[in-house]
């Protein structure tokens, strides 16, 4: 395995979980989570398009969409976070990102809007939202559900009218992104 870079922001007393941290999916393990999605992304290649909101600054984004959510100053470790997201390119691979934040400190949130984001700048079409166990992976993916909602973005329906994929263990958007939920207890 090459050497890891650890992040500067990282504290020593955190390193040793780093590489855990970057290794707890296996290639095999994503490439089984993401495969029902497969042949609609590969469909959805052409037709995916940004939202409007996706040239605001995402300090405006938040503040004008998520008043009563974003109601305290951002922290350092916010910025720091936040403007990873921004960073995301579509076909650039990025530098794998780990945060360690106390009790409290808005760790939930941040990844469920930066699931939001991603959506709304169409910067990724699909994430992969991990957690412990798929209950709590499927309750993250409701509160992306809901503030996605709050932002009018619409889901993705057949021809027929009826949603396709907004179910407590994914989400599809008529942009084109896709979330869905990975408890890692069944990954073991």
């Amino acid at each position: 395995m090459p050497e890891l870079s650890y992040p500067d922001y990282l504290p020593k007393s955190v390193r040793p979980y780093f590489e855990h941290c970057l290794n707890v999916l296996t290639p095999e393990q994503i490439r089984t989570a993401i495969e029902p999605f497969r042949s609609e992304l590969d469909a959805l290649r052409i037709t995916a398009k940004p939202l409007p909101d996706a040239a605001l600054h995402w300090q405006t984004w938040l503040q004008t969409r998520y008043p009563l959510v974003c109601t305290a100053p951002f922290a350092e470790r916010h910025v720091r976070l936040w403007e990873w997201f921004e960073a995301l390119t579509p076909g650039v691979k990025p530098r794998p990102r780990v945060e360690v934040w106390p009790r409290g400190g808005a760790k939930s949130m941040s990844a469920e809007l930066g699931c939001v984001r991603a959506c709304v700048k169409l910067s990724r079409r699909f994430v992969l939202y991990v957690s412990g166990t798929q209950e709590q992976a499927e309750k993250h993916l409701s509160a992306v559900a809901t503030l996605m909602e709050k932002a009018g973005i619409e889901r993705a329906v057949n021809i027929y009218g009826t949603s396709k994929g907004w179910r407590h263990s994914e989400l599809r958007t008529a942009n084109g992104f896709n979330v869905a939920a990975y408890g890692l207890a069944r990954a073991r």
